[in-house]
């Protein structure tokens, strides 16, 4: 055996399978050099019953054990792997090994099926053709399962039975996908129809009259009692607080503020509300007036237990108008004892069937005529478990190189060639091709960890038409090359998936980090000029809102001058046409202001040499890029791919990075395609030529501010001269 060859993924030394003899290797390789040890089932896009048979405990995860026991038990019955190499499909009879006691019912079985399709001599048997025929094979009986469904039984009087014991028992889901029964089905339904005979014949002798006080009538009288049990037991309770506590009557009563939250106009409202509220408004007697108001809503119920019930099961003559505490708790032990009796009805069974017809079915033939079928099915399961270890065989030799790929290493996550098994498709927005896209469940949780990655995250909602469903899922894709763009909640796009499927795409949330290098250098610039046009926008509405008030307060003086109020006295001369007086001369100290500012810049920069203040800008933007360049490339290189994948559930052993390259292979800007012609047909707008030309104005004026800047001092005015002072006379010394 060759010396096992490594390769630098991402930053760590990865086991490179490319050939059969590479995914043997798997077996010695140590647990802690496995890129991954385990991951979720639906994290994977390939063959869903490979994904099925690889997950052997059936916990919705795959296993670093259970990979290496699907290459042990494939290499167990292949003696030539070169189909493993090959990724096939197709199953080549001479390459299974006879030594192996399962390969001998494998190759029969497969030979059995190409000969039903007509192809006694050939020697290699394909996925689809075995699929074809596991589908038609579980629809017939028998098929393995040991289930028999009443479609599959011509007697008449079995398939009765059959469609008895499900609604009874339930049965279970054939193959087939029809539900059937099986032999524990039918024990279970012989012994619970046993058991509803027994329950009818304890009602008996002097027994019958305490469970049946009013014979079939009984039944009726029990379940009205037992639907009006909670609201009585509710207003009795009631009454009895009210007796001791004369000030519950306002609690009892609605508050002003809940019946101001029912709407009036709507039936269901109301109708609600009744359903909630007391049977009648309780009173300290604790009587209920049948004959009285009482609560709609029961209402009829009421007058019917009053009138047809509560007198045969009291022994009174003539209907009961009047209900109180003890005439209620009678009631409900006249009943209590057929209540008990019918909790006690075994279920599946209705409280009405004849219990002698049931009895002449478990007793007759059927029982055990389905019982029959039901082992003649179970005794073809071993064709079934061939079919099943055919598909299987099958996928594992198609699939289990691949998927070693996709999880002993991860060549295909840093290759150009082709995606990941676990990279869902394609995004395409703003311009750009993602392919680091990744299936999310829990965004909220997702994030929480993968914010941590350090890659720009945008988590998408896709949506597409099924026919006439809606189809939906979430994804995350990093954006991985370029700058941010427009890429922000709401942007919307296209997703790809991995059969070319479209999928609408809108952007939910966004995990905000440096997508590149240069956009890490201009991210202090961005802010500023973000900063500054966010407080001009306010400084310009802020103006509006002054001069729109001015406005205002000029129009309502105008108004006051124009038509005086009569009985007011004559406004003070000051105050006339105050607004538009008070809005001139502000607008005159504001010109002043900002051309005595104008005036003040321009001195101080013409006392500065262009050249130095040229070069201390240019210092200045070089020094802020490279600190904000260097703190971005620190962060860029630390952009950790496995952080990505554990998000989703992974468990992997190391820390995997980027390059340059596979940034940009994972986010591409796609060019124009090779002999493209480029044409501008596009005329600028005016907006557009003004920038320009204010542009090249203000260069021609740094140029000449450069060459002589005392062209520009001598356009200012010149200040003005200061008077002389005046002569000191002098004064003749005294004497």
């Amino acid at each position: 055996m060759s010396a096992p060859v490594f390769r630098e993924l991402g930053g760590i030394f990865q086991l490179h399978i490319a050939t059969a003899e590479d995914l043997e290797r798997i077996e010695t390789l140590d647990k802690a050099r496995w890129a991954a040890t385990s991951a979720p089932v639906d994290a994977f896009l390939c063959d869903k019953a490979f994904l099925d048979y690889l997950d052997a405990d059936k916990n919705g995860r795959i296993r670093l054990i259970e990979v290496r026991e699907a290459r042990r038990w494939l290499w167990a019955r292949l003696r030539s792997r070169a189909a493993v190499e090959r990724k096939s499909d197709a199953l080549d009879l001479a390459d299974l090994d006879p030594s192996c006691a399962d390969t001998a019912p494998l190759t029969a079985l497969a030979k059995h099926l190409l000969k039903l399709l007509g192809s006694d001599k050939a020697t290699r048997i394909d996925l689809g053709q075995v699929r074809h025929f596991r589908a038609e094979y579980v629809k017939r009986f028998p098929n393995g399962d040991g289930i028999v469904t009443p479609e599959q039984i011509e007697d008449a009087a079995v398939k009765a039975a059959a469609e008895a014991v499900i609604g009874t028992v339930g049965g279970a889901p054939d193959l087939s996908g029809a539900v059937g029964v099986r032999s524990a089905d039918v024990d279970a339904y012989v012994e619970r129809v046993r058991a509803f005979v027994a329950w009818k014949a304890s009602v008996t002798g002097s027994d019958a009259a305490t469970i049946l006080p009013l014979g079939d009538d009984t039944a009726g009288a029990a379940a009205l009692v037992a639907e009006l049990a909670p609201k009585l037991d509710q207003f009795f309770a009631q009454c009895a607080l009210l007796a001791l506590e004369a000030g519950a009557a306002d609690r009892l009563a609605a508050t002003p503020e809940q019946l101001a939250a029912i709407d009036v106009s709507d039936p269901a409202a109301i109708e609600a509300w009744l359903t909630r509220a007391p049977v009648a408004r309780p009173v300290a007697s604790a009587v209920l007036d049948l004959d009285g108001p009482l609560n709609t809503h029961y209402a009829a119920s009421l007058r019917r237990l009053g009138a047809e019930v509560a007198p045969k099961l009291l022994g009174r003559d003539g209907p009961t108008t009047k209900l109180d505490p003890a005439s209620w708790k009678a009631l409900q032990a006249k009943v209590a004892p057929f209540q008990a009796w019918s909790a006690g009805r075994p279920a599946g069974i209705a409280a009405d069937a004849d219990g002698a017809a049931l009895l002449a079915v478990v007793d007759g033939p059927a029982p055990d005529a389905l019982r029959a079928l039901a082992a003649k099915d179970q005794g073809v399961a071993d064709d079934l478990v061939q079919f099943t270890n055919l598909e299987k065989l099958i996928l594992y030799q198609r699939w289990l190189l691949e998927f070693a790929n996709n999880f002993v290493s991860f060549p295909r996550l840093f290759s150009d060639d082709d995606l990941a098994l676990f990279q869902k498709g394609t995004l395409i927005m703003d311009g750009r091709k993602m392919q680091l896209v990744l299936g999310v469940n829990d965004r909220g949780a997702h994030k929480k960890i993968a914010e941590t990655s350090l890659f720009f995250l945008a988590y998408l909602d896709l949506v597409r038409k099924d026919g006439a469903a809606e189809v939906k899922d979430s994804v995350v894709a990093a954006v991985t090359n370029g700058v941010r763009g427009g890429i922000a909640v709401g942007k919307r796009g296209v997703f790809y998936d991995r059969d070319d499927v479209e999928w609408d795409a809108i952007v939910t949330d966004v995990s905000v980090q440096p997508i590149s290098l240069w956009e890490a250098m201009i991210a202090p610039f961005l802010r500023v000029r973000d900063m500054i046009a966010d407080r001009f926008t306010k400084l310009i509405e802020s103006q509006a809102a002054s001069a729109e008030g001015n406005l205002g307060a000029a129009a309502d003086g105008a108004a006051a001058t124009a038509t005086p109020p009569p009985p007011a006295p004559a406004p003070a001369p000051a105050e006339t046409g105050g607004g538009m007086q008070t809005m001139l001369i502000g607008g005159s100290i504001a010109f002043a202001a900002l051309a005595s500012a104008g005036a003040f810049v321009v001195n101080v920069v013409a006392g500065i040499d262009p050249l130095d203040a040229l070069l201390a800008i240019v210092g200045i933007i070089v020094v802020v890029m490279a600190i904000f360049g260097v703190l971005g490339w620190l962060k860029l290189r630390r952009r950790d791919l496995s952080t990505m994948l554990e998000a989703g559930g992974w468990a992997l052993n190391g820390r995997m990075r980027i390059t340059q390259y596979m940034a940009e292979v994972l986010t591409q800007r796609p060019g124009l395609p090779d002999g493209a012609v480029r044409r501008r047909d596009a005329k600028r707008s005016r907006a557009g030529w003004l920038v320009v030309v204010v542009l090249v104005l203000v260069g021609a004026a740094a140029a000449v501010w450069w060459y002589d800047s005392s062209l520009f001092t001598a356009l200012l005015p010149a200040p003005a001269a200061e008077a002389p002072a005046a002569p000191v006379p002098e004064v003749a010394p005294a004497g």
